[in-house]
Parts: C-alpha cells; structure tokens; sequence
C-alpha cells in the first residue's frame, strides 16, 4: 500500500527532516529510511539447495508441517522504526524508543538482564513517520500468521531478543494489532533464544546459531507431542531476515531427536536484510497467499530474497505455484 506526503502528518518536524523523511514515504519510494535500504549487490544468487537433496514421494501434510518466524525484520520492521525515530527524535514524542530496541532486541551475550514483567507501553502517535503505512504493516502481519496457522500443524516465533520484547514492540509499534490477543487465538509460542542457552558441540558454532536451534528444538519437540497425525516424516518451514535462522533451522533438522524415523525436510525462506517498511510488507503479504507451494514442495528448499518481486519470481517456479 502506498503512502502519500498528504497521509503523513509530521508537520510538526523541521524544514530539513520533514524533507527527509517525506522523501522516503513518497509514492515513489520504498517507506524506508537511509539506513534502512538494501543494497542487493552483495547478496548471493538465489538457487535451491544444489547438492542432492531427500525427496518426499507426495506433497507433505499440515500435520507435518512446522513453521517458524524470526520477529525482528520478519514481522516487525524493526530497522524502519529504529531509524525513523532517530530521525525524528524528540519530534515525534517517542523518549528512547531507539533505546528501548537496542536493550531487547539481538543480544545473546551470557549475562541478560530480562525484564520478566511487560512495562506500560504507548503506542505510536500518528505523527509518527508513515503511521499509515505502518498499521498497514500490523493487518498484513495478522494476515501471514493466520495463514500460516491454516496450512500448518504448529506456528512459533523464534527470536534472539530479550524478553518481553516482541509483545512490548508489537505493543508500541503495530497499531491496531493486538499480538497478545492473536497470539492466543491462533496459539503461536513466543520463543525467546537467549533463554536457551547451553553449551555447543563445536567451538567454531555462532553462539546466535546455537541459541537458535536450541529454541528450534524444543519448538518442535512440542510440536510432536500434540498428537501430530504423520506417519513421521517432519516438514519446517524457517522464515526469518539473517543467515541465523536458515543455518539453526537446517541444524535443527538434521540433529533434533524426534521419535520419528521417516524423511525430515527443511525449507528455508532467508528475507532481506534491513528492509525498508514497504518492502517487508510486500515480502509478507507475498508469504500470506504463497505459503502452501513452499509447504507442498517435496523437497528441501533454500529460498534468498532478493525483492519482494523476486520472492514471487521464486516461488512461481515451485510445483503447484
């Protein structure tokens, strides 16, 4: 969806930023802001997975299937917020709305200190930089969970932030959209990574891969363990915006001790980095009418966005797309 200067109400900026950031939610643009465009020269060439890959002799089941999102620059646009409020900052009435993203989100380190209570939370004001755009942004998140909820077993949030930062966040900065609540509905788990901390095999591990598919684990072990109607095999679907996610859910995959014995599949969706609002809208809303020929391919999938359109290029190619 397209916002314009006139849906925008920052009158209350300076000449210069007002400037600035009506340049990046014009019509023309991606909603984004400087530090939140991606260039696409360094991103590798997307291909599926090029060695021989298992091949499930049907289309794999909701039963079997498991989807898991990352949050932040998967359903949260994270980099948007941070740098528009940077921006804007004191103008848009958001005290250390930078600040607080910085202190929750992406930090593994060994010490956290874990806020266990959610603290009293304001929402955007619509003053905010492309606040029309952003609660576009909230429905087109409802619409992809609830999709993925339809055509799945299990849905979870897997995230290497600190508790309680995705309902804070979604509390803040989705306006209009009740996660809680939605969350409950549809029982989607939140799984915070830094809390499954353990001791890897490998020295050379990423310790974010290792927290990451430890979360990953237990999501799925769960998972199996509400009667999921499979004759065993295991379909994940990981979507998230970092290398993280493919390579903890493809370890996951490959290692996690299941009372299951038939073929385990593993299809990995890697989104843009530091996207732009418009362009994670776009990816999501792609996601939420395209899931099922990522879920029915009956083979590994390793799929590296590019471009929303891109995504959709991708995914035409699948069987059944």
């Amino acid at each position: 969806m397209s916002t314009t200067a006139a849906e925008l109400k920052v009158s209350a900026l300076p000449g210069d930023e007002l400037g600035a950031v009506l340049r990046h939610c014009s019509d023309d643009s991606d909603c984004s802001t400087t530090a939140g465009s991606t260039s696409y020269a360094d991103e590798e060439p997307q291909v599926a997975s090029p060695h021989a890959e298992p091949t499930l002799l049907r289309e794999p089941r909701a039963s079997e299937t498991f989807i898991i999102f990352d949050w932040d620059d998967t359903l949260l646009p994270t980099s948007f917020i941070e740098e528009a409020a940077r921006m804007c900052a004191p103008n848009c009435a958001l005290p250390d709305l930078h600040g607080q993203a910085a202190r929750y989100r992406r930090t593994p380190s060994k010490t956290l200190s874990r806020t266990k209570q959610r603290t009293q939370t304001t929402g955007l004001p619509p003053d905010f930089p492309c606040y029309a755009a952003i609660k576009h942004h909230a429905t087109v998140v409802e619409q992809v969970l609830r999709a993925a909820k339809a055509a799945a077993h299990r849905v979870g949030i897997v995230t290497l932030s600190e508790r309680p930062w995705v309902f804070e966040s979604a509390d803040k900065y989705l306006p209009g959209l009740d996660v809680a609540e939605l969350l409950k509905e549809l029982q989607i788990p939140v799984y915070y990574a830094p809390e499954h901390q353990h001791e890897s095999n490998s020295e050379e591990e990423d310790p974010k891969v290792s927290m990451k598919k430890a979360a990953m684990a237990e999501f799925l072990q769960v998972g199996f363990g509400h009667d999921a109607s499979s004759d065993g095999s295991l379909n994940v679907v990981s979507i998230g915006d970092s290398m993280v996610e493919k390579e903890a859910a493809e370890a996951t995959v490959r290692s996690v001790e299941l009372s299951k014995t038939q073929l385990s599949l593993c299809k990995t969706v890697k989104l843009i980095s530091d996207p732009s609002l418009k362009q994670l809208t776009d990816e999501l809303q792609i996601l939420s009418s395209k899931l099922q020929p990522i879920i029915g391919h009956p083979r590994d999938l390793d799929l590296h966005v590019q471009s929303p359109e891109d995504l959709t290029a991708q995914i035409a190619t699948l069987s059944g797309a």
